[in-house]
């Protein structure tokens, strides 16, 4: 037996090569372990098994499907690695979705949890399309309203029209559970488009809905077109990914981990996830991992793995070939914005920042690529958060050089953190408690930081990929997340559960 010692940069170790004399005492080849997988599980109401309801599976290679068995069982096997999503479908009955993670040679049970409901045909919508002046609202007849949308049971796309009354009003009659933008179509006004879900169950629900429209000059720009059609938001849920599907208004728990950040095309997603119980550090210390998965659940795999380090908040580069995120080095205790390739070889690049205003969190990238914003810390003893940016050079290891100068966006004795760099690069929406009235909003600023224009209380913000919304965090008073048009109209909740935070709007 030989050995042969390797240096690589700073690793070192030993390459043992064994030589084996005669066939007598020669190794035999392992068994070779199973590469495909299996999810087992039951479907139930309560403890009652259902039997006849069509599972479906989404995840690696497409979908399957399978009926459930006398005692509410399911099988499906001969699995590709990766991270699946599996739904219940029967008629009177609604299921939670649930997800689960493949490894080669697993079988895991997921059971899947049910509801009796009887099945909502149609529902009505009902509102007013409202002239807002002054403080004031006049009601707008003779007005055309538009219904645009999709039935959850995957007919064909819905379109209808209907002219207001004298007072405004307008009726939808005998629509089909689904998801539906409404825009009114009024000339010399700039009216609000909106969101409607209709949901299923008893009794059958009357959605009413107002839209208001202010009057414009010519030449002013025209409202942002209905959300129908505008893609996904992950987000954050009790140390899990749920994806929202906007046109389907479809919910699932995705995989477990946190910060979930869509690549520009939507075809995969960047999160972070806890990988203490196998790494060295301090007691009580954070140390997550950056991953990468498909859309389609396939292709997870780490992207950082390092000892004695914490990675969070990851970004995509605008061609979405790399990451930006913040690392955390236990020991010295100091903070870095690093960038690195995503597909294998994987290599860093660290932006040391020469400054007293450091990386903190939240690092987003400018959309031509030559910049990125983050929220910064300093300097001591205050220790005050504002938004800072650094151009997004590759300067190799943490002693490179640094990039030249830190550039603070904001200042002051207010907390301003979580940027978020529009699609047309021009402005940066933040999280900020500067407003006089308390608690945290969602504001803008320019690139330069001149233009500050609070929208709505709330923090996480994260633009639509069309840049006409962004999606946000409500506070304690209106929990969940919420959509608002660029500027500050039409504001639509679309989840209400406390934990939701850092959303991500994908394609």
């Amino acid at each position: 037996m030989s050995g042969v010692f390797v240096r690589l940069g700073c690793l070192s170790f030993v390459l043992v090569t064994t030589t084996w004399c005669g066939s007598e005492n020669a190794p035999t080849d392992p068994p070779t372990e199973p590469q495909t997988a299996a999810i087992q599980g039951f479907v139930r109401i309560g403890s009652t098994p259902i039997e006849g309801v069509q599972v479906l599976l989404t995840g690696p290679g497409g979908q399957r499907t399978i009926r459930s068995a006398a005692d509410g069982g399911f099988a499906f096997s001969d699995l590709q690695p990766g991270v699946y999503v599996m739904r219940a479908i029967l008629a009177g009955v609604t299921c939670s979705s649930t997800s689960a993670e493949m490894r080669p040679g697993e079988t895991v049970t997921a059971s899947i949890n049910c509801a009796s409901a009887a099945p909502q045909l149609a529902t009505s919508i009902t509102g007013r399309v409202l002239e807002e002046f002054g403080g004031s609202v006049a009601p707008l007849g003779e007005i055309q309203v538009t219904l645009t949308g999709v039935p959850y049971d995957g007919g064909d796309t819905i379109e209808r029209a209907v002219t207001t009354d004298s007072n405004g009003r307008y009726t939808f009659a005998q629509s089909p559970p689904g998801t539906y933008g409404l825009t009114a179509s009024a000339p010399g006004f700039a009216c609000e488009s909106v969101v409607v879900f209709l949901v299923t169950g008893p009794p059958a629900p009357t959605v009413a809905q107002d839209i208001t429209c202010t009057a414009v000059e010519d030449g002013e720009a025209p409202p942002p077109p209905p959300m129908v059609g505008l893609g996904r938001i992950a987000f954050e849920r009790h140390g899990r990914i749920m994806v929202l599907d906007l046109d389907t208004n479809d919910l699932s728990h995705f995989v477990d981990g946190l910060a979930p950040s869509w690549s520009p095309d939507g075809s995969r997603l960047a999160f972070q996830r806890p990988a203490c119980l196998d790494r060295s550090v301090p007691p009580g210390a954070p140390c997550d991992d950056i991953w990468v998965v498909n859309a389609d659940g396939s292709g997870l795999s780490a992207v950082t793995s390092y000892e004695w380090v914490h990675d969070e908040d990851p970004v995509w580069s605008p061609d979405g070939s790399r990451l930006a995120f913040v690392r955390f080095v236990h020991g010295p205790d100091q903070s870095y914005l690093v960038i690195a390739d995503v597909d294998p070889p994987s290599t860093l690049w660290s932006e040391t920042v020469p400054s007293v205003w450091h990386p903190y969190s939240d690092p987003t990238w400018s959309p031509d690529g030559t910049q990125i914003a983050f929220t910064c810390e300093g300097p001591p003893p205050r220790w005050e958060f504002d938004l800072c940016a650094v151009p997004s050079f590759r300067n190799l290891g943490y002693q490179g050089g640094g990039t030249g100068g830190v550039l603070r966006i904001t200042a002051g004795t207010a907390v301003d953190s979580d940027p978020a760099w529009s699609p047309d690069g021009t402005r940066i929406a933040f999280t900020t408690d500067r407003e006089a009235s308390g608690g945290s909003h969602v504001a803008l600023v320019r690139t330069d930081g001149s233009g500050y224009e609070a929208l709505v209380m709330g923090k996480d913000p994260a633009w639509s990929p069309d840049g006409t919304r962004i999606v946000f965090a409500g506070g304690d008073d209106a929990p969940g997340l919420h959509i608002v048009n660029r500027d500050g109209t039409g504001l639509v909740r679309i989840t209400d559960d406390p934990a939701d935070s850092a959303p991500s709007w994908g394609r």
